[in-house]
């Protein structure tokens, strides 16, 4: 029993991974200069991405809750706003672009 949880598992974690790449090639997140790939936004949207899927397996997560999540990550995309985790949960803090 513990080796098919694992497949699954493991099939589960390769689709999250697929759909993750896929969301930063489509915002063109992931920069290629010769050798060196760049990815900047990379970790944080990713870490976005798995914990809201946990979240939404466990049931704490609803409809509302997860489009309000996909616009805070558009929102970090675009240099609106930082995302940290508080209390575990996933915030957004307005970005101060005043230059003066």
């Amino acid at each position: 029993m513990e080796n098919h949880k694992n497949i699954k598992d493991d099939e589960f974690n390769r689709k999250q991974t697929e759909f993750v790449l896929d969301y930063l090639q489509e915002h063109d997140l992931v920069l290629y200069n010769d050798n060196l790939i760049s990815a900047s936004k990379a970790f944080i949207i990713n870490a976005a991405f798995r914990w809201a899927v946990d979240e939404i397996q466990k049931n704490k997560m609803s409809q509302t809750q997860w489009s309000k999540t996909k616009r805070m990550i558009k929102q970090y995309i675009a240099g609106i706003v930082d995302l940290e985790w508080r209390k575990g949960k996933l915030r957004s803090i307005e970005v101060n672009n005043d230059n003066g």
